[in-house]
């Protein structure tokens, strides 16, 4: 069965992890060659809620302050920011963009906004000029959430005050963990830093744990084996992605600001520094050509969203579907191994603002799967997956065209005649 994601993390990166748990480090020295490798205005934290957890601390802003933000992200960006007395406040999606709805943004901000929170969803830039424009007329400041387009070039929008990068489990060029925050003013900057050195340096045990469950789920992301695994874990424990969201979640929601507030150990500093000197562009480039393939496949049959967009490199590939339960059934039956988004969720509105609500992108949570899309699948089985789900959403056409057409009866019939709906089963047959 193909996985619907191979982690960017191969047996060397392995080793390389568990020998440099044994070695004595020089952590500022690491750090300084991970920063002279990124941009001088950022240093590496342990992960991107860290690095937004220590920046909302640092700034101060007044419990109650409110920052709009996209209205897709993962429930511990809105937790952290519930941490600091702070009110998050969706700016709804435009699906076909990935991006917020200008519009909406604009209308969501009030006196006490103090920021715009802009995720880059799924691989697809967000252009941030009109953003800005917008911040900049109503003087906030412009924090982008890059989690999930790393390139192995961008280090953050210049005019963006906040840029937050991730190398996370499933992140490209992953390190297991680590994120880089970066802060365009000098002071606030130097401030972060500071407040950062206060906070207790992650232990090395915590990263043998990480090496340790996700050189577990590389063994059992290969091909030959997930199928079968994935069959015994459904006999196991039944919920099978919900197996897999927990093995791949980064802290534990109980633990989590605890955890958060740490410095990254030498070992994983040591893994991102490796990560950034040996960027694999090929891999990347791989996985781009793949993302443009099935939007080539799928255009005008399956909505994939953004999917036409420059620049995108296609972290993961959303669908929208007609029913997620049969296009996944349908893809697993052919040995695609596809899924709901589990770990992002819609940003509920304030209570007092539920004009707010951002109904579109929950209505688009409804619809939206991802599919295998990772650099090594062959050309065919992309074919092939686009042919799954370009014959699924077909049916489900026909099904909604039959409905539509059936219309009732005239209401008075002859004496002994049944009333039997007209079927026009022609003209609903798609063309």
């Amino acid at each position: 069965m193909w996985v619907r994601l191979k982690l960017d993390f191969g047996w060397r990166d392995f080793f390389h992890g568990v020998t440099r748990l044994l070695l004595p480090f020089d952590r500022s020295v690491l750090a300084d060659a991970i920063t002279e490798r990124w941009t001088p205005n950022a240093f590496p934290v342990l992960s991107v809620r860290s690095g937004f957890d220590l920046f909302l601390g640092t700034v101060g802003w007044p419990a109650g302050s409110e920052i709009v933000c996209s209205a897709l992200n993962i429930p511990g960006m809105t937790m952290i920011m519930h941490q600091h007395g702070l009110v998050p406040v969706p700016a709804d999606l435009d699906i076909d963009r990935l991006a917020p709805n200008l519009e909406l943004l604009e209308k969501a901000i009030t006196p006490r906004t103090k920021a715009l929170l802009i995720a880059h969803l799924y691989g697809n830039f967000v252009p941030l000029e009109p953003i800005v424009d917008i911040a900049r007329r109503h003087n906030l400041m412009v924090i982008e959430d890059a989690a999930e387009i790393y390139d192995g070039v961008y280090t953050g929008h210049p005019d963006a005050d906040v840029s937050l990068f991730s190398f996370g489990p499933l992140k490209t060029a992953t390190a297991l963990a680590g994120g880089m925050l970066r802060i365009k003013d000098p002071q606030l900057l130097a401030a972060a830093k500071a407040k950062h050195a206060e906070w207790p340096v992650q232990g090395r045990y915590d990263y043998l744990c990480r090496l340790t469950k996700y050189g577990t789920l590389r063994f059992f992301g290969a091909p030959w084996i997930y199928g079968v695994s994935r069959k015994a874990a459904r006999l196991a424990v039944g919920d099978v992605d919900g197996l897999i969201q927990h093995s791949a979640k980064s802290f534990l929601d109980e633990k989590v600001m605890h955890m958060l507030r740490q410095q990254p150990s030498g070992p994983l500093l040591a893994a991102m520094a490796r990560r950034l000197a040996n960027f694999d562009h090929a891999r990347l480039q791989q996985r781009t050509a793949n993302g443009k393939l099935l939007t080539e496949l799928l255009r005008g049959q399956v909505a994939c969203p953004a999917a036409e967009l420059e620049p995108h490199n296609y972290w993961l590939f959303p669908v929208l579907v007609s029913d997620r339960a049969k296009s996944i059934a349908a893809l697993a039956d052919a040995g695609f191994d596809a899924t709901v988004v589990t770990s992002m969720r819609s940003i509920d509105a304030p209570a007092d603002r539920p004009e707010l609500a951002p109904t579109r992108t929950a209505d688009a949570l409804e619809h939206l799967i991802l599919v295998p899309n990772w650099p090594g699948i062959p050309e065919a089985e992309l074919r092939r997956m686009a042919d799954v789900l370009i014959a699924v959403e077909r049916q489900a056409s026909r099904v909604e065209a039959l409905k539509v057409t059936v219309q009732p009866a005239e209401t008075t019939y002859p004496e002994n005649r049944v009333a039997e709906p007209a079927l026009n089963v022609e003209s609903a047959a798609p063309r």
